[in-house]
């Protein structure tokens, strides 16, 4: 008995990935299996608010003063419990979308600012993001969602672009949970994805403005290489831009997905990356059978596109010993 909870006790850096992972399992089973029994032996549905609080509470404390796997992963999943149980609590009571995203909103940001653990950080960063939308559409303003889109991304370059951070695990949630967030808000709405909920003046607008962060990111990219815009190596450049962005002004989650590719190359972040491509993919692959044309539009604009591709794959293979230190 001793040995085990020695071993579940053991730091994180010291367990096996394959032991952290059943650990956590188990933690979340156990979470879930402890709040049932709560409300199965006391009835408690009429104090979610309450109980949601305390278990928050109970669960920071345990992050904080615990380095056992075990214990953490219990800590996480217990306040997402609680977090669940607080939501549902405050429906209950006020029974008010616009009163439970707003009280929400504040208890993600607290989260955020204090919860010591960095998944927990980032999931806390997309739920405040989503409860400001949930907050936009009961007020009716859904359409300022383009200005939000508009401001995380570009906080989220300034962040991915800042050297020095007080907080440096506050930092790398936000640089991965924008990304995330923007890319949610953008597929909440999948039955319109063409119009994505926004007025179209709106959508041209934050189709541009994201056209000016690639811009500028792209700008940074090729002055960190001493890349002239001038020379025939920035022309290529440029162009090859030009070409992908011009069809996707009005495709927000294309030009998003092709920005934080962008980040990604520069910084040579591979997660970032793999969460770019993935939006990408997705993005593309519904805009793609949401176009309101015939199969043979359908498969001209795939040649045309695949054309476009193989020059891009040409470009590279042609210019990659000169701008191979981007991979």
């Amino acid at each position: 008995m001793t040995k085990i909870l020695n071993e579940t006790t053991t730091s994180p850096a010291s367990t096996p990935w394959y032991v952290r992972v059943l650990l956590g399992i188990s933690a979340w089973v156990s979470a879930i299996l402890i709040s049932i029994g709560i409300f199965a032996i006391t009835g408690i549905e009429d104090s979610l608010v309450i109980f949601g609080l305390v278990f928050i509470g109970a669960c920071f404390y345990l992050k904080k003063n615990s380095t056992s796997v075990f214990l953490s992963q219990l800590a996480f999943a217990g306040s997402a419990v609680g977090q669940v149980s607080l939501a549902v609590g405050i429906g209950n009571i006020f029974d008010s979308m616009l009163v439970v995203a707003t009280i929400m909103l504040v208890v993600e940001i607290l989260l955020l600012l204090i919860f010591p653990d960095l998944v927990h950080k980032i999931i806390s960063t997309v739920l405040a993001v989503i409860a400001v939308k949930v907050i936009l559409v009961d007020l009716e303003v859904q359409y300022l969602e383009s200005i939000l889109i508009i401001i995380a991304n570009g906080f989220a370059l300034y962040i991915w672009n800042k050297k020095d951070w007080h907080n440096e695990q506050m930092q790398t949630a936000i640089r991965y949970a924008l990304p995330v967030s923007v890319f949610v808000l953008l597929w909440l709405d999948f039955q319109s994805f063409n119009k994505l909920g926004f007025e179209e003046t709106l959508k041209m607008i934050m189709g541009l403005a994201n056209v000016g962060l690639i811009a500028y990111q792209a700008h940074n990219v090729m002055k960190e290489l001493h890349i002239d815009i001038k020379t025939w190596l920035g022309v290529a450049i440029a162009s090859t831009l030009l070409i992908l962005l011009i069809p996707s002004v009005t495709v927000p989650a294309l030009l998003i997905a092709l920005l934080y590719v962008i980040v990604a190359i520069q910084y040579r972040n591979k997660l970032l990356l793999g969460l770019a491509i993935l939006g990408f993919i997705i993005s593309l692959s519904y805009f793609y059978y949401s176009l309101e044309i015939t199969l043979l539009e359908k498969s001209i604009l795939m040649s045309v596109t695949g054309g476009l591709l193989l020059i891009v794959r040409t470009a590279y293979l042609f210019f990659r010993k000169k701008i191979k230190v981007l991979l």
